[in-house]
């Protein structure tokens, strides 16, 4: 990929994410609350370093935007697919644990959303050398995702969010709001107070 495809790339994860950040604010103010601030350039470089290779551009602008998600223990944090996105210390310390867990955990993967962002056990992550993505867990191995990037998948949190449809939306998955928060949930087992879904 040349620098000049990098660089859009990178422009749709941002532009991507602010259309996200936007739509919570209007109308999921909860889970917009939920939002850290943005990691410093400094903070970045630390975690570079911490990892010993350089993140990828996607995940780094994705974190330099909002560094994680504090957890409300009310599902408000969870608004990406029924994931948060995880604080970069949480990542880090994940990725260390799946490190040691699974000895075909590639270098270059970072973990970068999870079920519970204070206790992490299952999530996606980012394979900095690529840019696409896979899927982590505590007890299953993990697994790379054919070609979605993380400009993808946040397309099509925005397509379910605007359209109500989309690969992501089925009869077992949609997304919902409740109490102020971006909730995704089994229509069919709905098992929070007041939660409606988006599809009408």
């Amino acid at each position: 990929m040349t620098d000049q495809e990098t660089a859009g790339q990178s422009q749709g994860v941002s532009a991507a994410w602010e259309w996200i950040v936007e739509w919570l604010r209007v109308n999921a103010p909860r889970s917009h609350a939920a939002l850290r601030p943005g990691a410093s350039d400094a903070l970045l470089i630390e975690a570079e370093e911490r990892l010993g290779f350089p993140l990828h551009a996607d995940l780094r602008i994705l974190w330099a935007l909002n560094a994680g998600v504090a957890d409300d223990h009310m599902f408000g944090a969870h608004f990406l697919d029924g994931e948060g996105l995880l604080p970069l210390d949480v990542a880090l310390d994940t990725r260390e644990f799946l490190t040691d867990a699974w000895p075909d955990w590639a270098e270059g993967w970072v973990p970068f959303t999870a079920d519970e962002v204070t206790a992490p056990w299952s999530g996606s992550f980012v394979d900095c050398r690529t840019g696409r993505l896979g899927v982590w867990g505590m007890e299953t191995e993990p697994e790379e995702e054919d070609g979605l990037d993380l400009a993808g998948w946040l397309e099509l949190i925005i397509q379910a969010l605007r359209d109500a449809a989309g690969p992501l939306v089925g009869p077992g998955n949609a997304p919902g709001l409740a109490g102020g928060a971006l909730v995704w949930l089994d229509p069919r087992d709905v098992h929070v107070e007041g939660w409606a879904s988006l599809r009408r």
